[in-house]
């Protein structure tokens, strides 16, 4: 309470009447007419100074009503009732000691029991007993100070009036020591229950905090459970099926070198070959769900990755039969630069335009915006799968996308991240994929993400990652992606797989090389004993015996200056890993294709120590 912020020591009486103010008001209400009507009694009984006393006494209640009323402070009603009601109380005893010790009227007497009672009433505690004892001291030694003429007129009944009012100060000595010591424990009681509730808000915030606390790591846990499954769903199909799929795709890419455009059979190639690809992209994306980590760190501009994007020839068919949808593309300025990897942010891009397209089921508008924002303090932002997550104070560059399109209800957000869930209909593209690989890249990049959306209203996607200094300076284009033709250099080709021996083996031929075979490390080596060649490309995975990373160590022990790459369907990190380091540069992925292939041997070939990885 307030007058407890004020240091005020408070008695436990008026402590009562500070907090049921509503049981003082109608004491008075009460109290006020009946004195009032009295007072007019006495007034016309001609007691002049009884009357002044009553008026005294109505005037201070009075002012109580109105104190009341006026709806002040604590502490300022306190110091009020104090001087009202102690100045009443001294007003009202000089006056019954007065009229009943030096004028001796008797008749006034049974007022004594009103004045102990209130004064108990006010003062319940030594200072009102020590006040009631000085009453009576006072009015005994005021009948002997006048002489005892007066006594001996009404001795029987001084006697009785003076025996009980003694008995009644003691009894109200007793009640106030009872109330007191009552509304002493009354307080403290409610002074621990006070502090017992504050410590349960305590507990009960903090318990909230860990709970909330618990289901985040539940869901993380849940959803890192269901990529683990899936991921390891993809790395025990996707060996093989890489390999199935390079026949599919490396076989028609040959034939269609040599092809005339205008063959009829192109076509059929074409599609059998694209097939292939799409085929081979799921299977990354599968792996790319357990295979977490950001492979290339470089500092990189979110308006080239976009722009790159919205340019490419994959979109721009994409949107071919789409044309009355429209995208616009706005960015800030003073904009920085991301660390990560731009394949993986630009397939992110991808999903993100892509969902955001077909959310339209007719005209529409899809917005992107990039631009920084900092924080200054951290934020709290609702995670679609974690529930919420706090942002660190710092600089981020925000990616944002949002459409006017169908929406998604709220319950379904987290489930859109989920592996496989799609709410696509029947003919349009997707695998349920996109989302996951979307949430997986950014928590790679060290990112946050949030997501708003309502049935009708449209969806928007904020991805929040960190900046790192200024956007890196536009440099020359790269070289372009198409192979360079060999030199005759010469290559040996080490594989478990007949298939793949054939496939690697006529690719390179056509490319200019002079290949050799072998099925196996052992028999790699048995050959490399004989025989010097310019580049050996190992699969890592063979079996039985030797595996391509203890081939390449065997190799490198006896020629340390043998050049290396690495062909592979699927391994993992640990394994990928080492095999970057031994062939100090990226690994070849199946399924071959002529472009990729050439273009990896050539630049193998010319260098002398590549730093890369894998992507």
């Amino acid at each position: 309470m307030r007058y407890e912020q004020q240091k005020i020591n408070v008695s436990p009486a008026e402590r009562q009447i500070l907090e049921h103010p509503s049981t003082l008001k109608a004491i008075l209400s009460i109290l006020v007419p009946f004195i009032s009507i009295f007072n007019i009694y006495v007034l016309l009984s001609g007691r002049v100074w009884a009357f002044a006393v009553l008026s005294f006494q109505l005037i201070g209640f009075v002012g109580i009503l109105l104190v009341e009323r006026r709806g002040l402070p604590d502490m300022q009603k306190l110091l009020v009732y104090r001087r009202v009601f102690g100045t009443q109380i001294l007003v009202f005893g000089i006056y019954l000691l007065a009229v009943i010790g030096l004028f001796h009227q008797v008749e006034v007497s049974p007022w004594s029991f009103v004045f102990i009672f209130l004064l108990s009433l006010w003062m319940p505690d030594f200072r009102g007993v020590s006040i009631a004892l000085a009453f009576n001291f006072g009015i005994a030694g005021l009948f002997l100070y006048t002489g005892m003429d007066a006594f001996l007129i009404h001795k029987e009944y001084l006697i009785r009036f003076y025996v009980t009012l003694v008995i009644f100060s003691l009894l109200n000595l007793s009640s106030a020591l009872v109330r007191r010591t009552y509304l002493t424990r009354f307080f403290a009681a409610r002074e621990e229950l006070k502090a017992s509730e504050h410590e349960y808000k305590l507990l009960s915030r903090k318990l909230s905090k860990e709970i909330r606390s618990r289901d985040k790591m539940e869901k993380r846990l849940h959803h890192a459970i269901k990529m683990e499954t899936v991921g390891r769903v993809a790395a025990g199909v996707a060996h093989d099926l890489n390999n199935i799929l390079s026949g599919i795709v490396t076989y028609p890419d040959m034939l269609l070198v040599d092809m005339k455009r205008s063959d009829p059979l192109r076509p059929h190639l074409e599609a059998i070959r694209a097939s292939g690809l799409k085929a081979s992209a799921i299977v990354e994306d599968l792996l790319a769900l357990s295979r977490r980590g950001v492979p290339v760190a470089e500092p990189m501009d979110l308006r080239k990755i976009t722009d790159a994007y919205l340019e490419s020839p994959e979109h721009l068919r994409f949107m071919e039969s789409r044309e009355a949808v429209t995208i616009s593309a706005e960015y800030g300025e003073d904009l920085r630069a991301v660390v990560g990897s731009p394949v993986h942010l630009s397939k992110t891009i991808m999903n993100l335009v892509t969902n955001a397209v077909e959310a339209l089921p007719g005209p529409g508008k899809i917005r992107i915006r990039i631009d920084i924002e900092i924080l200054e303090q951290p934020r709290t932002i609702e995670h679609p799968v974690q529930g919420y997550a706090e942002i660190p104070a710092g600089e981020y560059m925000v990616f944002s996308i949002s459409d006017n399109g169908v929406g998604i209800d709220p319950s379904e957000i987290e489930s859109v991240f989920e592996p496989f869930f799609t709410r696509k209909q029947m003919g349009r593209s997707g695998t349920g994929l996109g989302m996951a690989l979307v949430l997986g890249t950014v928590n790679d990049h060290r990112g946050f993400i949030r997501m708003d959306s309502q049935p009708g209203a449209g969806t928007r996607v904020d991805l929040f990652f960190p900046a790192a200094g200024p956007v890196p300076e536009e440099t020359a284009e790269s070289e372009d992606a198409r192979f360079r033709k060999g030199g005759r250099e010469r290559i040996l080709v080490v594989d478990d797989e007949p298939l793949q021996l054939d496939i690697a083996c006529s690719l390179l031929g056509r490319l200019g090389y002079r290949v050799d075979r072998r099925e196996s490390g052992e028999a790699g080596l048995e050959f490399l004993e004989r025989n010097r060649v310019d580049l050996v490309i190992l699969d890592i995975k063979m079996e039985p015996g030797m595996d391509g990373v203890t081939a390449c160590e065997r190799i490198l022990e006896k020629h340390p200056g043998q050049k290396v790459l690495f062909a592979t369907g699927f391994s993992d990190k640990v394994t990928l890993d080492r095999a970057r380091e031994l062939g100090r540069g990226p690994c070849l992925f199946k399924p071959y294709t002529q472009n990729k292939m050439g273009r990896m041997v050539r630049e193998r070939l010319d260098a002398g120590t590549l730093v890369s990885h894998c992507n």
